[in-house]
């Protein structure tokens, strides 16, 4: 899926650097189009480099646009009969798992989420 044109030469024909910020109507169809070329299978390297822009513009631009905050945790206890100290499971909204650790270690995972 090719560009839209007039996304190209707006892009193009826009002064770079700082104090010349790409007007929110440009942006926003750049990341509109970002987004579904991603959707479709496509990297943001080649989106990228389909507009003729940086990469690591694009990849900061379509980072601004996710959403962040506090996602719901649940933390369980266990006893293990090996040691009777609880353990803390922790899940993640990535899909990972994290068990066996005490109350100061899952701390310090989600401190390193954070």
């Amino acid at each position: 899926m090719s560009p839209p044109p007039d996304l190209v030469t707006a892009l193009a024909n826009h002064r770079r650097g700082r104090g010349h910020p790409i007007p929110r109507s440009i942006k926003s169809a750049v990341i509109d189009y970002a987004v579904a070329r991603c959707a479709a299978g496509d990297s943001v390297r080649a989106t990228a480099i389909a507009l003729h822009m940086p990469i690591a513009t694009l990849h900061a631009w379509l980072g601004a646009t996710q959403k962040r905050g506090l996602v719901p945790v649940e933390v369980t206890c266990t006893a293990t009969l090996a040691r009777l100290q609880p353990t803390l499971r922790l899940e993640c909204p990535g899909g990972y798992v994290v068990h066996g650790l005490d109350a100061s270690q899952v701390v310090t995972v989600l401190r390193g989420l954070s």
